[in-house]
Formats: structure tokens, sequence, C-alpha cells
């Protein structure tokens, strides 16, 4: 006795074609998905703010003082209070926010020695330290940007931080020596953490 059992077979080209495209597009989409946590997560967010945070520094070394740079000045500190609210376990990221909090103290003095060598002789040897000092200062703050300076560089910096303080003894404005003096030193400490004791002992640096 046949049990009258058929078998039929029908494809639906268009579920066919949709569970196609879910079987491509499906880990697809996970990854985008798994990216764009990762872009959200703290890490990234204190990377991206410490790149724009060196773009700034680097940016202050030739911006005139005035309105606009107070305005650039708020923005430093602002996002050096946005930084100091992340919760991160990367201790590298820790200490980078942390020389970001010193480094935005010398924000001033990078404008404070733009504005001091305008009163100096074009050929005077100070000028032309400080304006090698302010190239030096540059590739410093673009190297930071894209990964860690380098020791070379570092030493580049500290020896031409001696050579300017050399230089502007021969400036006869006390005032402005003075100032100069100051403002390298503060540079020196606060924006590429050097310590006194790294640098020559023939070195005398005034201020605070």
């Amino acid at each position: 006795m046949g049990l009258n059992l058929q078998n039929r077979y029908m494809m639906d080209q268009v579920t066919f074609f949709d569970a196609s495209i879910a079987t491509v597009v499906g880990p697809i989409i996970s990854v985008c998905v798994m990216q764009m946590v990762r872009s959200m997560s703290p890490e990234m967010t204190v990377k991206r703010m410490l790149t724009l945070h060196y773009k700034a520094m680097r940016e202050s070394i030739l911006m005139p003082y005035g309105t606009g740079f107070r305005i650039h000045l708020r923005s430093i500190f602002d996002r050096i209070g946005v930084l100091n609210t992340k919760q991160i376990q990367s201790e590298q990221l820790k200490v980078e926010i942390n020389n970001a909090l010193i480094e935005s103290s010398a924000a001033i003095d990078l404008t404070r020695l733009q504005e001091l060598v305008k009163k100096l002789s074009p050929e005077s040897a100070t000028t032309k330290s400080i304006f090698k000092l302010q190239n030096l200062l540059e590739q410093w703050w673009t190297e930071k940007k894209h990964r860690q300076p380098t020791d070379h560089l570092k030493q580049q910096l500290i020896r031409q931080f001696d050579q300017v303080l050399e230089d502007v003894q021969a400036v006869g404005d006390e005032d402005i020596r003075h100032h100069i003096e100051i403002s390298v030193n503060n540079i020196c400490s606060s924006m590429c953490h050097i310590q006194q004791a790294e640098r020559q002992p023939s070195a005398t640096l005034i201020g605070a």
C-alpha cells in the first residue's frame, strides 16, 4: 500500500539572495561595530585628545599674544580638564596625560618668547639661537604627535636651550634678558620634561 508521499522542492530566489547577502554582510557589520566600539573606548579618545594637545602646543610657538592666543590657551586648558576625567588602564597613557598637564603651563612662555625676540636685533646671536630653538621645538611636537621624540632630538634641544641662555647674556636690556631666561627655563622643564640635573653643569638657569 502506497503512502502517497511526495517530495517537492521550491527555491525562493529572493530568500536565497537575502540569505547569501546576509552571510557576506553579517561579518562585515560585526567588524564595523567592533571598530566603532573600539573607537569610542577611553584609550582611543585619550590618544586623539593628546594628538590635538600636541598640535595646539606646536601652534603656540609662533602665535602672537592677543585675543586669539587667549582663546587658544583656554582650549588647551579645557582639553587638559577633560583628559583628567578619563578612566584608563594604560600606564603609558596616564604618564602622557600627566605630562600634558605639565606641558600646558609652557604655552604662555612660548608666546612670550616669540614676543621678546621681536624686541631684539634680527642679526643678534640671541635672535638666531631662539629661532633655531623654535624650529627644534616644532620638530619635537611633530614627533610627539606621531611617536615619542628621539633621544637625539632631546639632546639637541638641551644644547640649544643652553646656547640661548649663553647668548642672551650679551643682551644689554636687563629686563628682556631676564624674561628670556625665565621663559627658556620654564619651556625646558615643562615642555620637554628635562630636569636641571640633565643640563650641562655650566648652564645657569634663572627664574621659575
